[in-house]
């Protein structure tokens, strides 16, 4: 592109429905960074392990041959009670991000991945199979790619400018590459080019909604970001997930197994509103941009093609109503998602 964009400002605005995390749980990025360590140690533990079996055995297939005959293993719902600090158990719990994350690709998983084996230990101290925390975790899902982050709590101002070569201007500015994406006084959308000193807010999203379309200046992607995705915010959306999830806890479960399957459903409708409320608080509605609203950048690359998003398509002014419209139904089914009666669990809980 021919323009560029400066930062002129950038902040997550107040939209607490809860603390950032809750007191007893580590930040969300402690989190990612503690799964990381514990899969570089898990590995270098490996190669130790084979180095020894093959001093001891020759080979691992000799290894194999000499072990004694070893019954089936155990579930992990079974085998919880024998590990201890289940949740910072880098093999079981790897084992457990592993066997679900890929059940659903390219979506947001409303109970992070960090959550599972706290979610697995949920459903164990419950006693319920098969466990409704799981199975929360696995089908509380949505589409990366329409998670986009509601400009009024997500501000990323830049300015437009001209991109200079040796002091000379590349295009002129009636050629300057960058458009606008407002709403008129009527309500209506409308896009014109941008020009040089034009001011315009970034739209920011879940990693893996989008990429920015022009070179910008200055811009301080989010905390947890490491590909280059217009996701700044994500840190602090995140961390209200992590928070929501640990204040809806066991402390008042009953003893009684009839009364507990009660309490349990009272429990999840409470969660399963406050997830509703992030959800509906965080995610874009283009249809409440008010008129005469600021202008939003284009172009950029949204990754909500056809072919779930691998590739990412040019949202530009010639194609802007099909992302807009796809953001709109993206939200609105997630919305709908959190109906406790959607989610077919009454048969568990009856």
């Amino acid at each position: 592109m021919q323009g560029r964009l400066i930062m002129r400002a950038q902040a997550v605005q107040s939209a607490i429905l809860y603390p950032h995390v809750h007191r007893h749980r580590q930040s969300l990025l402690q989190l990612a960074s503690r799964d990381v360590a514990d899969e570089a140690a898990a590995k270098d533990s490996a190669k130790m392990q084979l180095q020894s079996d093959r001093e001891q055995y020759g080979s691992v297939v000799e290894k194999i041959r000499a072990q004694p005959f070893v019954a089936p293993e155990k579930s992990l719902y079974d085998q919880i009670p024998e590990i201890d600090k289940f949740d910072k158990n880098p093999f079981y719990r790897g084992s457990v991000k592993n066997s679900l994350r890929d059940t659903s690709k390219n979506t947001h998983e409303w109970l992070p991945c960090q959550l599972m084996g706290d979610c697995l230990t949920r459903d164990s101290l419950i006693g319920m199979k098969p466990g409704l925390w799981l199975q929360l975790q696995k089908t509380l899902r949505t589409a990366t790619s329409g998670l986009i982050f509601d400009p009024s709590i997500v501000g990323v101002l830049m300015e437009a400018q001209d991109r200079t070569l040796s002091g000379h201007n590349l295009r002129q500015a009636t050629d300057f590459g960058l458009s606008r994406l407002y709403k008129d006084q009527n309500g209506h959308w409308q896009t014109a080019d941008m020009q040089p000193g034009d001011r315009c807010l970034v739209i920011q999203g879940h990693e893996g909604a989008m990429k920015a379309g022009t070179e910008m200046i200055d811009y301080k992607p989010d905390e947890l970001d490491t590909k280059g995705w217009l996701s700044f915010g994500s840190t602090e959306f995140h961390s209200q997930l992590l928070y929501c999830f640990d204040r809806h806890d066991l402390t008042t479960m009953p003893g009684d197994m009839e009364r507990r399957k009660g309490w349990l459903r009272v429990t999840l409708q409470n969660f399963l509103r406050d997830m509703k409320a992030i959800a509906d608080r965080w995610m874009w509605d283009p249809a409440a941009v008010p008129p005469a609203s600021d202008a939003f950048a284009l172009p950029f690359k949204g990754y909500y093609g056809q072919d779930g998003g691998r590739t990412g398509v040019t949202v530009e002014p010639t194609n802007y109503v099909n992302w807009l419209n796809y953001v709109t139904g993206i939200k609105q089914a997630t919305l709908q998602m959190f109906d406790i009666n959607s989610l077919g669990l009454d048969n568990i809980l009856q």
